[in-house]
């Protein structure tokens, strides 16, 4: 490593996702033989290290994992409160106990299959310390890690043939249903979330012997988990449009003033932004880098990136009254606007032409407008009952359902 400055003291890194990120891939030969040569006995294999990592992550996790490993006193104040908790976390909770919280899931996907690993999966799955892992990744704030993580186990034991135990299917719905009141209090992981468990599920099973003084539900316990996956709710505002991200992980709600981007996985407000009008419409583009949002209150059309959480662009009086639906073409190349003022106009998404390409005018209230594949067509649907498709050529009409 260079030194930073004049600071000998300091140094430049490369930050890495995992320790095996900057690894070469086996499939480039040439630069394997290269690495190899240079480094001699200290070369690392790619095709055996996955399989390390997996099983060294869960021997420091079945070492360190513990109930209340921070040791908190109380659940009367929510984390948000704690005021020592950030040191609590660095004295309890090691780098190489975060690092296999974090990351056994990745490894696990990329190792080779072993029946002494798939031993050590299963038997994780099916212990208490499933719940002290999840514990330890609210803390270190890396809850959303946790679906994925648990899916990456699921996905891998499935991919050879083992048997995947339920308690694992049974954590991914425990997260996804109670990921809210983990977030808020770490203890009312145990108080609050651990005694609704479903009493049918192998989970409840898994963990009643080893909390036996918990609060108990005296009437109508729920025997299994909810059809509903989750329940997003805004403050006060009710909520004009959804959509969701392509990989079906995310959500994108509208309400007035404010778009949210939510984690469907834990039902976590990933991010927000403030809008100048009130907001009626949201779709979010193929591939998942930009939304579009409509106004109803001045018909504007505003383009958002997602990374950078600015507006692209904005054209503040396309249409002169609320905009009631937005759409992106496959390509997210154009979107569709459509507006009680009977217009339905297709954009040019580029950011230096975000522009109309033609206008289409129908007689009347126009409640959502759809792309074909090619976008060349527009499919509007609008009151009563009627279906009409447009060229976006033309802006002419080519047949009615």
């Amino acid at each position: 490593m260079e030194s930073f400055g004049n600071n000998a003291d300091r140094f430049v890194r490369e930050a890495h996702h995992t320790i095996v990120h900057g690894i070469p891939s086996e499939r480039d030969q040439q630069t394997i033989c290269s690495y190899a040569s240079r480094s001699g006995e200290f070369y690392i294999e790619k095709e055996n290290i996955d399989v390390d990592m997996a099983f060294a992550s869960f021997h420091i996790m079945w070492q360190d994992l513990r109930f209340n490993i921070c040791n908190l006193e109380t659940s009367y104040l929510p984390n948000s409160d704690i005021v020592d908790l950030d040191q609590r976390i660095r004295d309890n909770i090691s780098h190489h106990l975060s690092y296999s919280c974090r990351f056994w899931g990745i490894h696990l996907h990329e190792a080779e299959f072993e029946g002494a690993l798939a031993m050590q999966v299963k038997a994780f799955f099916t212990c208490p310390r499933v719940l002290y892992w999840l514990e330890v990744l609210n803390l270190i704030k890396a809850l959303e890690n946790a679906v994925p993580v648990l899916k990456a186990g699921v996905n891998w034991l499935m991919g050879h043939d083992q048997g995947v135990p339920t308690t694992a299917l049974d954590a991914i719905k425990f997260v996804q249903t109670f990921g809210t009141i983990i977030l808020h209090s770490t203890p009312h992981f145990y108080l609050s979330a651990l005694p609704f468990t479903p009493t049918t599920c192998a989970l409840h099973k898994l963990i009643s012997p080893s909390f036996l003084h918990i609060s108990q539900v005296a009437c109508e316990h729920a025997l299994d988990w909810p059809t509903t996956q989750l329940l997003l709710k805004g403050k006060k505002d009710h909520i004009s449009s959804i959509a969701f991200y392509e990989d079906g992980k995310k959500i994108v709600s509208t309400s007035y003033r404010s778009t949210n981007l939510w984690d469907v996985e834990t039902v976590v407000k990933i991010d927000s932004h403030v809008s100048t009008t009130r907001v009626s419409s949201v779709a979010y583009s193929p591939d998942g880098t930009r939304i579009t949002v409509g106004s109803d209150t001045n018909g504007s059309i505003c383009l958002l990136d997602v990374k950078s959480r600015m507006e692209m662009r904005c054209h503040r009086d396309p249409h002169t009254e609320a905009v009631i639906s937005v759409a992106f073409t496959l390509d997210g190349a154009h979107i569709s606007s459509c507006s009680e003022d009977g217009k339905i106009l297709p954009w040019n998404t580029e950011p230096l032409y975000f522009k109309v390409v033609t206008v289409i005018e129908t007689q009347g209230k126009i409640f959502q407008a759809v792309f074909s594949a090619d976008h060349s067509r527009i499919a509007t649907r609008a009151h009563p009952s009627i279906i009409c498709v447009w060229s976006t050529h033309t802006g002419k009409p080519v047949g009615n359902l």
